[in-house]
């Protein structure tokens, strides 16, 4: 399941949120999600931010920080947020943030 959500209540218009539930086959056989498959969801709603900014097509550059604190496995709903926190002449800087909520157990 994939959902994009565009908040206008939010400041910045270019502000994006993605929900998805993790499924079978995204993850390990400790039923954990699969790192790339993470980044490349972040990269997704990234990128969308960025286009929402500049009206362009944008790419990925690079990576400045990533921390791992929970995986998470089979079941979780994931929330990524995204929005563009600088703007340059030819580049942007763009933060994500992915919270996991267990609606399974209700956590």
């Amino acid at each position: 399941f994939v959902f994009f959500l565009h908040n206008s209540d939010m400041d910045s218009s270019n502000y994006t949120k993605m929900i998805k539930i993790i499924s079978n086959e995204c993850t390990t056989q400790y039923d954990e999600l699969q790192k790339g498959i993470l980044l490349r969801w972040m990269d997704i709603v990234c990128c969308i931010s960025a286009e929402l900014h500049s009206i362009k097509p944008c790419v990925t550059l690079s990576i400045d920080e990533l921390y791992f604190q929970n995986m998470p496995v089979l079941g979780d709903q994931v929330s990524l947020t995204a929005y563009v926190t600088r703007a340059f002449r030819t580049s942007m800087e763009v933060k994500c943030t992915v919270m996991i909520d267990d609606y399974i157990n209700g956590m």
